[in-house]
C-alpha cells in the first residue's frame, strides 16, 4: 500500500525549477509589470517558416539622434528543417550587438545541451546541459568553453509535495566557500522562498498569499550583504492592478488594461517620498504589429502632454480609450485631449453614414455591443 501510494504521489509531481526559480511566484508579483519609466511597444509574430517567433521590444522617445532604438529577437525550433537543433534565441539590440543561444535535445534521451555566445569574444562562451531524467530533481551544469574551471552547478529536488530544496556551486567552492542554499515551500495558498547566499552570510526571504482568488499579497526581506534590511510589500488584484511598497519610501502602481483583442496596455507610476520625485512608463505588448503601429501617435501624445503630473491623471482614461480607439474603435469624445476630437468607428462598420460626420452616442452603443 505504500509502495502504490508512493508511485501515485511520484507520478503527480511536476518537475521543481531551476535554483533562481524557486521563489518565481512571490517573485511574479512584487516585480513584474511595474513600467515606470519610458514608452515601449512589444510585439510577437508567429510564422510559418519552422515556427519561427519575431519579438520585437521598440523603446519611444528615449532621448537622442533615434526616436525608436529596438531589440529583435528570434526563435527558431527547427532552423532550415534541422530537428536536431534548436535557436533558442538570436538577438540583435539596439547598439547591434549580438546574441545567440542554442540548444539540442537529440544527443542523449532526457539531456538538453545548450551554448551561449554573444560573439564578441570566443572565451567567453558558455557551455551546459541539463539533466531531466528523473522527473523530481532538476540538474544543471554550465561552464567556460576555453576556461572548464570557471563553472556553475545547480540541481533542485522535490523531496515532498510540500518542499523543494536546492542548491548552487560556483568555483568559490573549490577555496572553501560554502554554496547558496534554498528551499521552497507551498501550502494551500502561500508559497514561500528562504535563500542563503555569498557564503550563507546573505538570507532572503519571500513569501506570496493568495487572500482571495483574485487577490495576492506578496513580501521579501533580506537580511546581510549590501541590501541588508531591503523590505519589499505588494498588492496584486485580478492581475491587472498592482501596488508595492519598498523599504526606501517609495511607492509603485501598475494598470494592465486589455485594450483590445491581441494588444494589451501596461501604464505604471513610481514616486518617491524622500525626495518626491515620481515617473512613469507606457508600454504595449500584441500579436499583432498592425494594431500597435496604430496606437503610436496616442503614446507620442502621452509623451508630450505627460509633463504635468495633475494633466497626466486626469486624462488616464481618455488615453485608454484613445488606444482603444487605435485598435478599431473609439468611444468617448476626449474634447480636450486633442488625440480624437470625435466619436469614430471603423469604416467598415459605417454602413452608408457619412464617413466625416460625427455619430451620435446611441449607435455608438449599439456597435460596441455588436
Amino acid at each position: 500500500l505504500h509502495s502504490s501510494a508512493a508511485q501515485r504521489w511520484a507520478e503527480s509531481v511536476s518537475m521543481p525549477p531551476n535554483f533562481s526559480g524557486l521563489s518565481k511566484v512571490p517573485d511574479g508579483v512584487l516585480e513584474d509589470d511595474f513600467v515606470v519609466k519610458g514608452y515601449a511597444i512589444k510585439t510577437k509574430l508567429k510564422t510559418a517558416w519552422s515556427n519561427a517567433v519575431l519579438n520585437t521590444h521598440c523603446d519611444l522617445f528615449p532621448g537622442g539622434s533615434c526616436a525608436t532604438p529596438a531589440r529583435l529577437t528570434w526563435k527558431v525550433p527547427a532552423p532550415f528543417g534541422i530537428g536536431n537543433v534548436s535557436i533558442d534565441k538570436l538577438e540583435v539590440d539596439k547598439a547591434g550587438k549580438f546574441k545567440l543561444d542554442v540548444s539540442s535535445t537529440k544527443l542523449h534521451p532526457d539531456l538538453k545541451v545548450d551554448c551561449r555566445t554573444d560573439f564578441s569574444d570566443v572565451k567567453k562562451a558558455m557551455v551546459g546541459c541539463t539533466y531531466a531524467g528523473n522527473k523530481r530533481a532538476h540538474v544543471r551544469v554550465e561552464t567556460k568553453a576555453a576556461k572548464p574551471q570557471d563553472f556553475k552547478a545547480e540541481a533542485t529536488f522535490g523531496c515532498c509535495r510540500v518542499a523543494t530544496v536546492g542548491i548552487r556551486f560556483s568555483p568559490a567552492v573549490l577555496s572553501g566557500v560554502c554554496p547558496d542554499l534554498g528551499l521552497r515551500l507551498i501550502r494551500g495558498s502561500w508559497n514561500g522562498a528562504i535563500f542563503a547566499q555569498n557564503g550563507l552570510k546573505e538570507f532572503t526571504a519571500s513569501c506570496c498569499y493568495k487572500a482571495t482568488p483574485e487577490v495576492k499579497c506578496a513580501a521579501k526581506y533580506t537580511h546581510g550583504g549590501k541590501h541588508s534590511g531591503a523590505c519589499d510589500v505588494a498588492v496584486c488584484c485580478k492581475d491587472l492592478y498592482k501596488v508595492k511598497l519598498t523599504s526606501d519610501r517609495s511607492v509603485l502602481c501598475s494598470v494592465r488594461h486589455n485594450i483590445a483583442k491581441g494588444l494589451t496596455g501596461l501604464v505604471g507610476l513610481r514616486y518617491k517620498a524622500k525626495s518626491g520625485d515620481w515617473s512613469y512608463g507606457v508600454q504595449l505588448a500584441s500579436s499583432d504589429p498592425a494594431a500597435v503601429a496604430r496606437s503610436v501617435p496616442y503614446i507620442q501624445h502621452l509623451s508630450t502632454t505627460g509633463a504635468d503630473f495633475g494633466a497626466c491623471r486626469a486624462q488616464s482614461e481618455d488615453a485608454f480609450q484613445c488606444l482603444k480607439g487605435s485598435a478599431g474603435l473609439c468611444t468617448r469624445n476626449l474634447g480636450s485631449t486633442g488625440c480624437m476630437p470625435r466619436r469614430t468607428v471603423p469604416f467598415a462598420d459605417r454602413r452608408g453614414m457619412d464617413r466625416d460626420k460625427p455619430i451620435a452616442s446611441g449607435a455608438v452603443a449599439k456597435l460596441e455591443k455588436k
